[in-house]
């Protein structure tokens, strides 16, 4: 199973889901499973994305992040992507200084910042197609 887990983290407060990235995977790859959550999002809902990325044979985990937003409830989703997996790619979209740090800091993990939607679908076409 391939996963593409999309993470928001945002100081705005707002609950937000049903991203148009989302669709866009659904559309290109019936073989993924798109999942999005929030720093917001409820236990059950940080759980079943650890289990997602945990079973997944290759996911990207895209980091949707506003500023200097806090973690949130993400931190133990944050905490996995840590851990060392060959077929896994970490996708920071915005400025986060920390996460960029933190991530930068592991030259084992496949790691890339990007700007637009633009850039990350072609990052997902490139890790989906090797």
């Amino acid at each position: 199973m391939r996963a593409f887990i999309l993470v928001h983290i945002a100081d705005s407060g707002a609950i937000t889901f049903g991203d148009p990235m989302l669709d866009w995977v659904k559309q290109q790859y019936a073989n993924v499973v798109p999942f999005d959550l929030d720093a917001q999002s409820d236990e059950l809902m940080q759980q079943y994305a650890l289990r997602l990325l945990r079973e997944a044979t290759a996911s990207i985990v895209c980091l949707k992040a506003e500023g200097q937003a806090a973690f949130g409830r993400v931190v133990p989703l944050l905490q996995e992507l840590l851990m060392p997996h060959l077929n896994r790619l970490v996708v920071l979209q915005g400025e986060h200084l920390r996460l960029q740090r933190v991530f930068e800091a592991r030259p084992d993990m496949k790691f890339t910042t990007i700007r637009s939607n633009a850039e990350l679908k072609a990052a997902v076409q490139q890790f989906f197609s090797a």
